[in-house]
């Protein structure tokens, strides 16, 4: 017994139509309607300027400024990233005789 043509085209074009509703509803039921375009919202986070600050000392060999003896010089570190802050003092601490005044922190400034 075979399926008549007619029903093999109706068959197939509900197949085809179902898949193609199914495949269009996926994503779109995954939208959150507060953030459009988006399918995974990280919620409120506004920008904020500023950068990210560190302060390190390392140790120099020492030398004699109007009778004062020097030993350390002081680099302020600024990243636009806490990561790319911190890379940047972990760079002078492998480096040797060097210490972390104060860790990265954030400081944020207006225009």
């Amino acid at each position: 017994m075979s399926i008549s043509r007619s029903t093999l085209v109706t068959a197939l074009s509900a197949t085809l139509a179902v898949a193609t509703l199914c495949g269009l509803s996926g994503p779109a039921a995954a939208i959150d309607p507060n953030h459009p375009g988006t399918t995974n919202p990280t919620g409120p986070t506004p920008y904020v300027p500023g950068v990210w600050r560190a302060l390190v000392r390392y140790h120099v060999q020492s030398y004699y400024v109007k009778g004062q003896l020097y030993s350390w010089k002081y680099v302020e570190i600024t990243g636009e990233t806490q990561q790319y802050c911190e890379y940047q003092v972990q760079a002078y601490v492998d480096g040797g005789n060097s210490e972390v005044i104060d860790a990265c922190y954030f400081d944020p400034y207006y225009d």
